[in-house]
């Protein structure tokens, strides 16, 4: 998701908000429309940003600029992935595309190129996602654009990661870092830091691991940002309990699960994911009555909210026949116990 600045605070959301209603302007309703829709793209509360978007609909048959119109397909476009609606939103990215492609270093053309590649990237279409990557590389180079190259090499080290090429990983996150150096972007500062982590976990050093969580932390709070800050929690949590320290994993996972409750946060696959992480360490402790009480909550939380990919269903099910195999074994441990 690509990202045009932090608000370091809802006084920001509320100044952009005020500016939206009072201006009469065609073009400065678009580009508050894009930075409003952003901002809250980053704190996770994404519906909250399109409210804004059907006032801007009705100007698209009228739109004369080029580049207004195609910011218009961009966020009807970005409006479709937020409720994952892929194959609309790559039409709208298409038209918008088709609109401003013939005009140089646009960058508006790199977004759509990135846009484009993200969403085939989802549909498990990679050829194609790095077809629309390259051509993103190529506008972004030509102009300078930092943001760009700073999202885009973050989008492809995620890819990377994913496809179990840490080499590669490693170095578009390099290259991440390297031109936020320029972009300046805390939020990109806070997801590097994490990508980091995730590395070292798996291939490198656990105790850097921990040292970059901490790192991401630190700046997530810093900005008041609760989703990643719960997110950052939940990795540091993990490695905690893939170094055998189940404690100190366990008042990780409970500062976070505290956060995205007071919080009231988004529920995501990543946190739904993590739960199931959590219930290891409390079978591992041997707090078989709450492990199960979470294992409920997150078969809902699956079933609610669509989440059934097959992986995770098999991470909450081997965990509820371990938890059972332990419940059956404290249970002969006691009667033994009473016939001794």
């Amino acid at each position: 998701m690509e990202i045009i600045f932090f608000a370091q605070n809802e006084k920001v959301i509320d100044s952009l908000k005020n500016e939206f209603r009072k201006t009469n302007n065609e073009i400065e309703m678009i580009a508050i429309q894009e930075k409003i829709s952003h901002e809250y793209s980053i704190k996770g509360l994404i519906s909250e940003g399109d409210k804004y978007l059907n006032t801007l609909i009705s100007l698209e048959k009228t739109q004369k600029n080029k580049n207004l119109l195609g910011l218009i397909y961009k966020l009807k476009g970005n409006n479709f992935r937020h409720k994952n609606k892929l194959d609309s939103a790559k039409l709208m990215h298409k038209k918008g595309l088709a609109v401003i492609e013939n005009i140089k270093q646009n960058k508006l053309a790199g977004d759509f190129y990135m846009n484009l590649g993200s969403i085939m990237r989802a549909q498990s279409q990679i050829d194609s996602a790095f077809y629309y990557f390259d051509k993103a590389l190529d506008v972004y180079q030509t102009i300078k654009n930092y943001r760009g190259l700073t999202i885009l090499n973050y989008n492809m080290a995620s890819h990377y990661f994913n496809a179990g090429n840490y080499h590669k990983c490693s170095f578009h996150i390099e290259r991440t870092i390297e031109f936020n150096k320029f972009y300046k972007s805390t939020y990109f500062e806070g997801l590097s830091f994490y990508m980091l982590g995730l590395l070292q976990t798996d291939i490198g050093s656990k105790k850097l691991a921990i040292e970059n969580y901490k790192k991401a932390i630190d700046v997530a709070k810093s900005n008041n940002n609760y989703n990643k800050e719960v997110e950052y929690l939940m990795g540091l949590a993990v490695v905690y309990a893939k170094m055998g320290k189940t404690k100190e994993a366990k008042y990780v996972f409970e500062k976070a699960l505290n956060i995205f409750n007071q919080y009231k946060l988004l529920v995501t696959w990543g946190y739904t994911y993590n739960l199931g992480n959590y219930i290891g360490v409390l079978i591992e402790l041997e707090e078989l009555d709450k492990a199960q009480e979470y294992i409920d909550k997150t078969f809902k939380l699956y079933s609610r909210y669509n989440f059934s990919f097959l992986r995770e269903t098999i991470v909450i099910k081997q965990a509820k026949i371990y938890l059972d195999k332990r419940k059956l074994i404290k249970k002969l441990t006691v009667s033994l116990i009473k016939l001794i």
